[in-house]
């Protein structure tokens, strides 16, 4: 049930941004868009995990006796920091024109691949990718 809440919660971000577009820039350079998406992606997994933590009670620890291990979602998310960073630290990139039908798809697009990689965890030491439902990597 939670899962299918989650979906509901992402398309309604995504109507609520078209709605509400003509509140967003209409241009961003290509640093600040990787960064948005960013920050999208790394606060929907953040509102996760408050919620598996606080509200849900659930959740596990990851098993990190077997290797060192991360979440492909804010894996993803601070690769895109970095990339955004040295995009407008380099100046590079250009200006991206973003109407509420493109401000629309970068929110749905954003979270459906977080809710996507959800449960993807990286694990270095064996290097390979693993499934844990609900995981966390803190105790």
């Amino acid at each position: 049930m939670r899962e299918k809440v989650e979906l509901v919660l992402v398309g309604a971000a995504a109507v609520a941004v078209f709605s509400g577009a003509g509140f967003l820039p209409q241009s961003l350079p290509a640093g600040t868009l990787a960064l948005t998406a960013a920050g999208l992606l790394l606060g929907q997994g953040l509102a996760r995990d408050l919620w598996l933590k606080y509200v849900a009670r659930e959740g596990q620890a990851c098993d990190l006796r077997h290797g060192v291990a991360f979440c492909a979602e804010s894996a993803i998310g601070l690769g895109g920091i970095a990339v955004g960073a040295l995009l407008l630290a380099g100046a590079a990139g250009g200006t991206i024109a973003l109407t509420p039908l493109r401000w629309a798809a970068l929110v749905l697009g954003v979270g459906l691949l977080g809710f996507a990689l959800k449960d993807v965890v990286f694990d270095l030491r064996a290097r390979r990718l693993r499934i844990a439902k609900n995981h966390r990597l803190y105790g």
